[in-house]
């Protein structure tokens, strides 16, 4: 596949190598997030409003999500809509033309923050139970990026870094140790615990 037909892909499809329960919470919280931010992207499109009024749009698209998927009480998550809502503002105020309001648009941020959402809840989830290691895994296949290949089967402390093409990343997604979105746009990696 070309990269327009991967990025097409319905949420089912481009979750699909996940297992079970993964795939299911993935696809959920996709669906969920697409159809709010597509909801908000048009609303900007129609009403072009000022910069806290689209901040406190996608912030509130991004809490209905969570609350969707009953996540709303994570702290992480939280913090982790903060940070959604003044990306997502910026780029959409950075640039114009017809996709930085489409519904292609919003399906490719939810599809991506569907993974860091679920990669975070994972993480904190293993923590919780007490989980010792964490190790990274790719999908194995040749859309992994370069970057991720060594990263497959590494295993570390679970309170430790990993190191990702020279950044720390704690989960793939992860964006709140420096981690360009170069190393986490279309990410499909994930972690395993023990």
């Amino acid at each position: 596949m070309d990269f327009d037909e991967i990025n097409k892909l319905e949420f089912k499809d481009w979750f699909k190598d996940y297992k079970d329960k993964a795939h299911d919470e993935r696809v959920k919280a996709a669906i969920a997030l697409d159809n709010r931010v597509g909801a908000v992207l048009a609303w900007i499109e129609r009403n072009r409003p000022g910069v806290q009024a689209m901040y406190d749009k996608f912030y509130e698209a991004y809490l209905d999500m969570l609350d969707d998927i009953d996540a709303e009480d994570e702290e992480s998550l939280e913090e982790r809509a903060i940070q959604f809502a003044e990306e997502v503002t910026k780029t959409t105020r950075k640039h114009s033309g017809e996709y930085w309001t489409s519904a292609d648009r919003a399906a490719e941020i939810a599809k991506n923050e569907s993974a860091i959402v679920n990669n975070t809840r994972e993480f904190e989830e293993a923590k919780r139970k007490g989980k010792r290691w964490k190790t990274w895994n790719t999908m194995g296949d040749d859309r992994v990026r370069e970057t991720h290949w060594p990263m497959d089967g590494v295993r570390i402390p679970i309170d430790e870094m990993f190191d990702v093409n020279g950044y720390d990343m704690m989960y793939p997604g992860d964006t709140d140790h420096g981690a360009p979105p170069e190393e986490v746009i279309n990410c499909r990696c994930w972690l395993t615990y023990s």
